[in-house]
């Protein structure tokens, strides 16, 4: 005999849907928070597990995004060797569905059918999953040129079916969660692009800046922060750049203007009395191209042509090259070179000395080099460790 799911669940004087929708918003910034949401439409529609996934044409595209009541590796297990033979999907082969959707299993594959493949014995029954309640969240399946997102909701033999009731319920959760999802991607790809372009400007062997309008420093290579570590000539006040050589506030701000402008530009200043000239190159940056993808308010590069700093660059560089050497190393590897100690690293780098000290650990490693002093004379090229 069906137990009403409406006794199964808790029952509160709380919005279930409401509280969704504000924990979907937190969670396109926190992605801790959809196993949050899912628990509460779990609450809500008396589902005994709930997951929120992509469905795509190739097994690299399907995935589990968040999951409630269900196994870690329940996703892997379904992309590995039962979505072939899921009879819902192959329901959604012969019926298409589009963004906003909901669909209830029994409707896409009638129990009797269901109850006789393998699919239910062998993934379905060990997870106490039987009535289905399914909306694509955003995309189209099948789509042969891109992926699908469904939210699914399960209920355990035993509970009643999902109701028409419950679809009308569910559909109000649509726009909340497809806008939620799709920023939360829109987020997580910003973030890798500042990853794979900062690693990108790391293996450059000269100072490189990336600027905002108003000369604010994005970001910095290793090469550039020891530029501002350690030499006078270059400045920066509350992370604004204003001094290069002789050029003070105003100048450095009519060259950024230029530059954003989409001027390429190039300046020679002069560090000292005694000291050659330094060429200062200013190239606008795009806004689709990675910098700006990864940088979105970044509108200028600012490379230091310095021939005394090219040897120490290309060194460095051919140095990560050979041993491998990730961006945070080549930082340690770089500040070290400039005389600076464990300690003082830590400072400029913002870091812990512990972080440091890790990273010194693993280019001791990677180097076979047994002092900090062999690291200073490796990066100097004065020292020849065998590959």
């Amino acid at each position: 005999m069906a137990v009403s799911a409406g006794k199964a669940m808790k029952r509160s004087g709380s919005n279930p849907l409401l509280e969704a929708v504000l924990a979907a918003s937190a969670a396109v910034s926190e992605t801790g928070r959809w196993n949050q949401v899912l628990g509460l439409l779990a609450h809500r529609f008396g589902a005994t597990a709930v997951a929120l996934h992509t469905v795509g044409n190739e097994i690299e595209e399907r995935g589990l995004v968040a999951g409630f009541q269900l196994p870690p590796d329940i996703w892997t297990n379904y992309a590995d060797g039962w979505h072939a033979q899921d009879p819902w999907v192959a329901g959604l082969h012969r019926r298409p569905a589009g963004s906003g959707e909901i669909l209830i299993g029994r409707e896409v594959c009638d129990w009797p059918m269901l109850e006789r493949t393998d699919y239910y014995h062998g993934f379905c029954v060990p997870h106490a999953l039987r009535s289905m309640l399914a909306m694509v969240v955003d995309g189209r399946y099948p789509a042969p040129d891109g992926t699908a997102a469904f939210l699914s909701l399960y209920r355990q033999p035993g509970l009643e079916e999902f109701s028409h009731a419950d679809r009308r319920q569910l559909q109000q959760m649509h726009l909340p969660l497809r806008l939620a999802l799709q920023a939360h991607r829109a987020l997580a790809d910003a973030r890798r692009h500042g990853r794979v372009a900062a690693d990108a400007l790391s293996m450059v062997p000269k100072p490189l800046f990336v600027l905002d309008p108003a000369g604010r420093v994005l970001h910095a290579n290793p090469l550039g922060e020891a530029l501002l570590a350690s030499e006078r000539w270059i400045g920066t006040h509350a992370g604004r750049l204003v001094r290069l050589g002789r050029l003070g506030p105003e100048e450095v701000a009519e060259l950024l203007r230029r530059a954003a402008a989409g001027l390429l530009q190039t300046h020679a200043v002069w560090p000292g009395a005694q000291a050659a000239s330094i060429v200062l190159r200013w190239m606008p940056v795009a806004p689709h191209n990675a910098v700006g993808l990864a940088w979105p308010h970044a509108r200028v590069l600012l490379l230091v042509d310095r021939p005394d700093a090219d040897q120490s660059g290309r060194q460095l560089l051919m140095l990560a090259r050979r041993h491998g050497l990730t961006p945070a190393e080549i930082r340690v590897l770089a500040e070290l070179a400039q005389g600076a100690r464990p300690s003082e690293i830590a400072t400029r780098l913002g870091v812990s000395i512990h972080t440091v000290r890790a990273h010194l650990r693993h280019l001791f490693d990677k180097t076979g080099c047994r002092r900090q002093s062999e690291l200073v004379r490796l990066a100097s090229g004065g020292l020849r460790v065998p590959d």
